[in-house]
């Protein structure tokens, strides 16, 4: 055999060894359940952005926080809830819900994006337990002394992690208010309290919609898709400066030489403001602040520029009065019409948990998550909050504008979304084609160049009185050439 050829190398293979990799391979399934999960663990690149948003603060509900020792405090009191439900509906005993919670035990652990480790008599305690504790809770019927702990009580509830299956609830409450009103429409009412702020959500529930959990009901409840169209809008122009948009002299004339004219005069005022002489970058456009088209990091999704840039190239915004939620948003003749949305404590925490859930589950319509990418967009600075505060289309309990800002800009990190399912994409582009209008962008360098501080606007102004009266100079001079004196 020569050097260059490979040389046979014989191998010994265990085979007890190779029929343990057969059998593993063999009861690997590409499904390990029927059904899809409902309640998630929320993945660890969202966590780690506000790990305090996910994670229960004083009640653990399902499985996933159960064994943590902070959360056991409230473990005693739940036999407390437990023996007022037992008490509502005399005809049933334990027994007859423990047979309850037996029966949907299977369904129930299906729910959950995690195997839950726990012994068939433990899952259902936990399931009795916790579901009377929320049921309760939803109702009404709390026993929390403590006005700070029944908040946050509620605040756990809205958790993702924290979720229970909501047809269990929904049994739960037939056996203890066989004559009660609806649970889902209770349900509905807790999460209309909790959002009370919120005035101008309308929502409406179907009888026969499956809801997985109260962040699911919740997400169905907002949904902007099921009564409204949105992102009409009609191509249109802005009618102030409408007339000069057919014109090449108006560009000229308002954009190039007062250019030249601001680039000579402002020194000399500053000079004389000041006593010294002009830094010519401070009176440079602001880079990265122009209304020109920029890659969008999305494809087929319009990169659309913040609020006051917006406003700058005649995008008026309005608070929307008649609404179906607060994602019900509009664009039409120049006017982005936004529901009102009240900004508290609360709202980070919930909209992480929703966020979270649209972003694990397959069915998710992602709205919440188009919502904060748009608004996300609009809300770049302290000032951009401003602007949306001036028009009552946020209110805030937080008090410091950039605080508001901050919180838009870190709820979409680490979060997935495309232009395929953005229902707000019409919107996006019908905005996107306004700014592109050629008389919004001079509007917007005018606005942006020469009316963001006094002095650019004395220069301007300056330019244009030394046009006229240079225009009329001209004028008499032609009119005394054909028309000398006597």
């Amino acid at each position: 055999m020569s050097n260059t050829e490979d040389e046979i190398i014989e191998t010994s293979v265990d085979m007890d060894w190779v029929t343990s990799l057969e059998k593993k391979v063999s009861d690997t399934k590409f499904t390990d359940r029927n059904t899809e999960p409902t309640i998630y663990r929320v993945p660890d690149i969202l966590r780690k952005v506000d790990h305090e948003a996910y994670e229960p603060s004083i009640v653990s509900l399902g499985p996933y926080h159960r064994d943590k020792p902070h959360l056991k405090a409230m473990n005693q009191l739940k036999w407390k809830y437990l023996k007022s439900v037992l008490q509502q509906n005399r005809s049933m005993a334990l027994k007859d819900y423990v047979d309850l919670i037996k029966k949907l035990e299977k369904r129930a652990r299906a729910a959950y994006s995690e195997e839950v480790k726990m012994s068939s008599n433990s899952f259902a305690e936990m399931m009795l337990l916790d579901g009377c504790f929320v049921m309760l809770t939803v109702i009404g019927r709390d026993y929390l002394e403590e006005s700070w702990a029944a908040n946050v009580v509620v605040r756990d509830i809205f958790k993702l992690e924290n979720q229970l299956p909501f047809f269990l609830l929904e049994k739960l409450y037939e056996y203890a208010f066989p004559r009660g009103f609806p649970f889902r429409k209770l349900t509905f009412e807790f999460i209309r309290k909790y959002f009370s702020s919120n005035s101008s959500i309308l929502g409406l529930l179907s009888d026969n919609e499956t809801f997985h959990h109260k962040i699911h009901l919740c997400l169905s409840w907002i949904d902007p898709i099921k009564n409204n169209d949105n992102g009409n809008s009609n191509g249109d122009q802005s009618s102030t400066f409408g007339f000069l948009c057919n014109y090449n002299l108006v560009k000229t004339v308002f954009v190039s030489w007062p250019s030249k004219l601001r680039s000579f005069l402002l020194p000399q005022v500053n000079k004389i403001r000041t006593g010294r002489d002009a830094n010519p970058e401070e009176y440079r456009p602001c880079k990265g602040k122009d209304t020109e088209i920029e890659k969008s990091p999305v494809p087929g999704l319009p990169w659309i520029p913040s609020a006051t840039i917006c406003n700058e190239a005649g995008i008026q915004f309005k608070r929307k009065q008649t609404a179906k939620s607060f994602l019900d948003i509009t664009f039409h003749n120049g006017k982005l019409e936004i529901p009102q949305l009240r900004i508290d404590d609360d709202t980070n925490m919930l909209f992480r948990n929703l966020i979270a859930y649209e972003q694990c589950s397959n069915d998710s319509k992602l709205h919440v998550t188009s919502y904060m990418v748009l608004m996300d967009h609009l809300i770049d600075t302290a000032a951009d909050v401003q602007l949306l505060l001036q028009h009552e289309i946020i209110i805030s309990d937080l008090g410091d504008s950039q605080e508001i800002a901050t919180l838009f800009n870190k709820l979409n990190t680490n979060v997935c979304y495309s232009s395929r399912g953005f229902y707000l994409l019409t919107v996006l582009t019908a905005m996107r084609k306004h700014l592109d209008t050629r008389c919004n962008k001079w509007r917007a360098r005018l606005n942006r160049d020469y009316f963001s501080n006094p002095w650019a606007a004395i220069s301007l102004f300056g330019a244009l009185a030394l046009f006229l009266l240079t225009v009329i100079q001209t004028t008499f001079t032609i009119l005394g050439y054909f028309r000398p004196p006597k």
